[in-house]
């Protein structure tokens, strides 16, 4: 969740959003990663009278493909992920396993 000042509009933008996914990674030494989920976003931009100028509301599915190394009781990936229809994401990640 964000609140932060907005320069286009001059006022505040409000930015929340959730994604939740399930994933599941091969066996093996080296691995592939899917992950297939739900995500929804909202975003609020108001100007600097408080007056709300736009709203959007997203809401859709999400996926991501990666590879990945365990080593020991770590992980790892590097992964691309799609967030609904506005957002890519790119990760490289180290997770420790239990």
């Amino acid at each position: 969740f964000s609140k932060t000042d907005n320069k286009y509009f001059g006022g505040d933008q409000k930015v929340n959003m959730y994604h939740l996914f399930a994933a599941y990674r091969s066996p093996g030494s080296f691995f592939y990663k899917v992950k297939l989920g739900v995500t929804n976003e909202k975003y609020e931009f108001s100007d600097s009278a408080g007056d709300l100028k736009l709203k959007d509301i997203h809401t859709g599915l999400a996926g991501g493909i990666g590879v990945g190394f365990r080593h020991g009781q770590l992980n790892y990936e590097l992964e691309y992920s799609r967030l609904g229809r506005s957002l890519e994401m790119i990760g490289v990640g180290i997770k420790f396993r239990f």
